[in-house]
């Protein structure tokens, strides 16, 4: 349904295309890069594409100067509501990737639309038209993209929707500085802040063995550009490497440093810190002519003997420890049978697939990662395209480049993710309703993306949100959808003593309006605190069996008349004071940073977790992810001592 949607969008915008004819020229000042642009066609109030629909398409191998370019372009379209559904280059694996008919292709892709759109345009030119389908930004040299990037943000993104309006096209000439001695490049600009620690995710803090080969040290990469110490440096492991390059595992021979040969060398003084061990190998069974053996062999001279025997090792010494099985990446070497192989790499990644599933399939700490399925890892051995771009060099078929560790480090990430995620008993199958302002209804991200939500997928809640954006909790004013004159109707069941647990939240929008916070112990709903403790006595009244959570706004500087801190903490003395003994009463105090991880008076937060690097109040979906992350386990901890007939 949701292709059907776009096409028939986007035969609207050609119809539009095609018919239009470029308006009235007019200056328009230096853009943002500082290049003058000498005219600006004016744009049309036509319907348009919508950004939202397409995959941002960058050219493999691109220079650093225009990757960073098309890195701020989608950095600024996802802060305007205009975020892409994807981005990435323009690699097509064989049977694995396609192209995609909604497509922004940036600069000289190898789709042909960029080609037939580049034809012509001198180094100083760019343009930026519909071709088949894709929208097409091309320039006759990088410089000329990196302008017209600038422009399509200064002139044809519009502030607030993510759909844009062109005339036909758009071709225009930049003023690009001179090349040569002369031209001295400026100052570096100020770094990205770096992500803030997060040590609530599952993979935080791990102790953690690899024992492998190459694959886990690299060849001519340096070692901390390999996707393990990736992982470890984001994650704070503490990370020893047991992996030696060009080692098999068996010992079939025993001049490669058999991996089952060196079992013992793994410190087990700590046996039981350690909570994954990494182990691959294969490639240089392969290359030794390593018999395969049955797959439920112990022989360690045999393939899958070896295997079984490592896996076996790793499991009783290390009894807490998750073994992930790596497998090799899948290679069709030719020429193997004629030279007397007994398999090409791919047949001992797919054996080694087989042994694992086979004799450890159904263990809760043995978990396969198949590297040799281009879909699960991103890696192709087989495609010299894949080859050329993303291994340490054309006919190496083994060892990944630092491209290539990020699309392992990108596709184990979440692999690993899942296997440590933590859940919680008491928050599996609850019925959940929810009221509160943006913070649940989530501004321009939408219900689906608020932490509530994220919350309720992973553990099958049955959730009603009645966030609404700008709402206040007091009616002192009428038109902001006041939560205490809706909360009646829009929270309704048919059966309300099935209901489990109910948030409420609000006060920034009561800020906003000037509501007074009023005496904690009020009734009166034109104020602050009245609204709140009319909400929760009627609350506590119509859903007998409810454990209901006070979630408080962040702590804002700021606000007049009142601060936006004091809404917060007027929702705190209120529990404090009134129900703090209560048994289905309890306090998330979501606008404690050191809590929620959430601190929207810092500017660097803001850059990474907010819509808006100037918006205090909206989380985007990462910001969401880490405040779900980091009231997950809170929650859980305050229904744990609820009457258990209620949480």
């Amino acid at each position: 349904m949701r292709k059907r949607y776009r096409l028939i969008s986007f035969l609207i915008f050609l119809v539009f295309v095609f018919c239009a004819c470029t308006g009235e020229q007019k200056p328009l000042p230096a853009n943002s890069s500082g290049i003058d642009i000498s005219t600006d066609p004016e744009l049309t109030d036509a319907p348009g594409l919508d950004l939202r629909a397409y995959t941002l398409i960058l050219p493999i191998g691109s220079a650093d100067e225009l990757t960073d370019a098309c890195d701020a372009f989608y950095r600024t379209l996802t802060a305007r509501g205009a975020a892409p559904a994807a981005y990435r280059d323009d690699l097509l694996i064989p049977g694995v990737s396609e192209e995609d008919p909604c497509e922004i292709l940036i600069g000289s892709t190898n789709r042909a639309q960029s080609q037939e759109a580049a034809a012509g345009l001198a180094e100083d030119e760019f343009t930026i038209r519909i071709v088949d389908a894709k929208l097409v930004i091309a320039g006759g040299s990088d410089a000329a993209v990196i302008a017209a990037l600038d422009y399509f943000v200064d002139a044809v993104l519009p502030a607030d929707s993510a759909v844009i309006a062109l005339p036909e096209a758009i071709t225009l000439r930049a003023g690009l500085p001179a090349p040569g001695p002369d031209v001295t490049p400026g100052p570096d600009g100020p770094e990205a802040p770096e992500l803030p620690a997060d040590p609530l995710h599952p993979l935080s803090g791990l102790t953690v063995y690899s024992l492998g080969d190459s694959y886990f040290t690299g060849k001519e990469l340096p070692q901390q550009e390999v996707w393990v110490n990736r992982l470890a440096a984001a994650y704070g492991w503490d990370y020893t490497s047991y992996s030696r390059g060009g080692c098999t595992v068996s010992d079939y021979t025993t001049g490669r440093n058999p991996m089952v040969s060196r079992l013992d060398a793994l410190d087990a003084s700590r046996a039981g810190e350690v909570d994954l061990i990494l182990f691959e190998g294969g490639t240089n069974d392969r290359g030794e002519r390593v018999p395969f053996g049955s797959l439920d062999s112990t022989d360690t001279k045999t393939f899958s003997g070896a295997v079984n025997a490592t896996v076996a090792y790793l499991l009783e010494t290390f009894p807490h420890a998750i073994v992930v099985c790596v497998s090799p990446f899948n290679y069709e070497n030719p020429g193997s049978e004629a030279n007397g192989y007994v398999g090409t790499i791919a047949d001992y990644a797919e054996k080694f697939c087989e042994t694992v599933a086979h004799s450890f399939g159904d263990h809760p700490r043995v978990a396969l990662f198949r590297a040799c399925d281009p879909s699960v890892s991103g890696v192709d051995m087989n495609s010299a395209d894949f080859r050329r771009s993303y291994c340490e060099a054309e006919n190496d078929a083994s060892h990944l480049n630092s491209a290539g560790m990020l699309l392992m480090q990108r596709a184990m990430e979440p692999f690993l993710t899942d296997l440590f995620e933590v859940r919680y008993g008491e928050l599996e199958d609850l019925r959940v309703l929810a009221i509160g302002d943006s913070l649940f209804a989530g501004d321009d991200l939408g219900k689906d993306g608020v932490w509530l939500q994220l919350l309720a997928d992973k553990y099958g809640w049955d959730f009603q949100n009645a966030g609404r954006n700008g709402s206040t909790v007091s009616n002192y004013v009428t038109n902001r959808a006041p939560m205490v004159d809706r909360w009646a109707t829009e929270l309704s069941r048919e059966d309300p003593e099935t209901v489990d647990l109910i948030f409420l939240e609000g006060g920034p929008n009561d800020c906003g309006q000037g509501a007074p916070l009023g005496e904690v112990g009020s009734l009166d709903s034109a104020t602050f605190a009245g609204a709140w403790n009319r909400m929760v006595q009627g609350l506590l009244e119509t859903y007998p069996n409810a454990v209901i959570v006070f979630v408080t706004p962040w702590k804002l500087t700021g606000g007049s008349p009142y601060g936006y801190t004091e809404y917060a903490e007027c929702i705190i003395a209120c529990y404090e004071q009134l129900y703090a003994g209560h048994p289905r009463v309890r306090l998330l105090d979501a606008g404690d940073s050191g809590v929620s991880g959430v601190d929207m008076n810092s500017a660097a937060f803001r850059e990474l977790y907010s819509l808006a690097p100037n918006d205090r109040f909206h989380l985007n979906a990462q910001g969401m992810e880490r405040l779900a992350r980091r009231l997950e386990p809170l929650l859980a901890g305050l229904l744990a001592d609820a009457p258990a007939e209620q949480a």
